[in-house]
């Protein structure tokens, strides 16, 4: 009996394939990333998720910059002139 053979080319797409949605824990990593390693697509997804609520801009914004205050370790900084 001879194993089943691969076939040389890929089959066609039968459905296109679903985006998904940005998980909670994804959105957490792309906003406490330190900003100079966000892409272009990284810098828009933040952007959209600011103009979401009110509230996540704050909460955005405050997040980053403690982010940033804890990476450089200035504890002097304030962060909450918000």
């Amino acid at each position: 009996m001879k194993p089943r053979e691969k076939p040389n080319k890929a089959l066609p797409l039968v459905f296109e394939p679903k985006k998904s949605m940005m998980t909670v824990r994804q959105a957490v990593w792309l906003i406490l990333c330190p900003t100079t390693k966000h892409s272009e697509a990284e810098k828009l997804a933040i952007e959209l998720l600011k103009k979401q609520h009110p509230d996540l801009n704050t909460a955005i914004s405050l997040a980053v910059d403690f982010a940033d205050l804890v990476r450089r370790r200035q504890p002097d900084r304030d962060v909450l002139h918000y």
